[in-house]
């Protein structure tokens, strides 16, 4: 009888020892490891990063391909004020004895007056050409809210197969305990299948989070252009999670920087100039002309240069210009209204993302507590254990609660950084107001 007390509590003591030794609450996976950067490549920062995807997404080039667009049209608004050369020719047989007839001109002209037509084209183009940059700044903010989810969900990852490896460590080791004691005759069977359970679930985790690392690594190396000799550096996660408790400060930080805001008013002020081009063709037109002209007839064969005015006007089209812009005008209303729309939805969804980031914050500190609570729980099972006063198997069941408790706040802790990044992003984006340097 002495005998089998001395070896049952030599193996609660080789149960006990692995679960309290070696389990680290501060363990960094072994994927995190910072070596020499000479072994793996130049080592980027997320900001290193985030400035070279600017310059290779997709969605950027685009989006610069369409200023460049406008801008071109704008050029092409301005040559409107230089004179313009043209030649027309036309040749022919006659049906009078199949002679040749033609004739040829070449003219230069220099408009004069157009009613303001050219210069309200070109204000227009120019608000087209600031919406498109402003649209360009859009792009830059929505690249970078994508990278940066992508980061903290790699981040989130990180933590959780740190977390998945010291629990399938420990469950490996706890199966074999609990294998001898069931060979001891101190458990039955199905104490030993419970722990096999939990340590393929385990082992199952580390995988799933394993595999979700690596292609958010993929991913990110994809959207980020990183060549194989390069590598994006892991920065350990920020728990602190500190804002403003104002939410006013969002929405006047929006109301700045946004480019919504400004692509609005500039809509606005397009269509107005476009109102203005079509009231200008109430006006005649004046150009000023030299023609230099060839005619060739069966009675006519002159050559000459002539010079002078010509002029054109639209005196009456029966409502049609005054219809068009009547329904320019109310166009332009239409816009300022969607504007106004949009606007509004935009502060809504600022002051939703707010109110459910300080949720979020509240709902971190009680994952801490409840973190807290489960550790401590554990330590006293472990206590109560080793007095005689709780069974055995329940150890490894108060470690996976532990465990669960872990993960929940690291849950928890990253949600509320994707909420914060949305709120910074409705705001005006990241703390940056506009793009860096000027487009090519």
């Amino acid at each position: 009888m002495g005998q089998n007390f001395k070896k049952v509590i030599s193996l609660v003591l080789c149960l006990l020892v692995p679960l309290s030794g070696r389990e680290s609450w501060g363990m960094s996976p072994d994927i995190g490891m910072r070596l020499p950067a000479g072994q793996f490549g130049e080592l980027l920062t997320l900001e290193e990063a985030l400035e070279r995807s600017l310059h290779g997404h997709f969605g950027m080039k685009g989006a610069v391909a369409r200023f460049r667009k406008e801008r071109a049209i704008l050029y092409a608004r301005r040559a409107e004020f230089f004179p313009k050369l043209h030649a027309e020719y036309y040749g022919a047989f006659s049906s009078n004895g199949l002679k040749p007839v033609g004739y040829a001109d070449l003219v230069l002209e220099q408009p004069l007056f157009q009613g303001g037509k050219s210069v309200q084209e070109v204000k227009r183009q120019k608000a087209r050409l600031q919406i498109n940059k402003q649209k360009i700044n859009e792009s830059r903010f929505d690249i970078e809210l994508e990278i940066r989810l992508i980061y903290i969900q790699l981040l989130r990852e990180k933590e959780l197969i740190r977390l998945a490896q010291n629990q399938e460590r420990e469950i490996s080791v706890e199966k074999k305990k609990f294998k001898e004691l069931v060979q001891g005759g101190f458990f039955a069977a199905p104490k030993l299948m419970h722990i096999k359970t939990l340590y393929e679930k385990a082992k199952v985790e580390l995988v799933k989070h394993k595999e979700n690392y690596d292609y958010l690594v993929f991913i990110l190396k994809d959207m980020t252009g990183l060549t194989d000799k390069e590598t994006l550096e892991i920065e350990p996660r920020d728990e602190t999670l500190e804002f403003s408790e104002d939410v006013q400060f969002y929405i006047d930080r929006a109301r700045e920087n946004d480019p919504m805001y400004r692509i609005k008013s500039l809509e606005i002020k397009e269509k107005e100039f476009e109102k203005k081009s079509l009231e200008a063709n109430r006006w005649p037109t004046l150009s000023l002309t030299v023609k230099g002209n060839v005619l060739k007839d069966e009675y006519v064969d002159t050559r000459r240069v002539l010079a002078g005015v010509e002029g054109k006007w639209n005196i009456f089209d029966f409502g049609r210009l005054g219809g068009e812009i009547k329904a320019k005008q109310y166009e332009t209303e239409e816009i300022e209204w969607e504007g106004k729309l949009e606007v509004q939805k935009k502060e809504r969804m600022i002051r939703e993302l707010f109110h459910e980031a300080k949720t979020l914050k509240e709902m971190v500190r009680l994952r801490l507590m409840e973190e807290k609570e489960a550790g401590a729980i554990y330590k006293n099972k472990r206590i109560r254990i080793i007095a005689g006063e709780e069974a055995m198997s329940s150890l490894v069941d108060s470690y996976i609660a532990l465990q669960e408790k872990r993960m929940a706040k690291i849950d928890a802790v990253s949600q509320l950084q994707i909420t914060l990044l949305y709120l910074d992003r409705a705001s005006g984006g990241f703390g940056v107001s506009g793009p860096k340097g000027e487009v090519d």
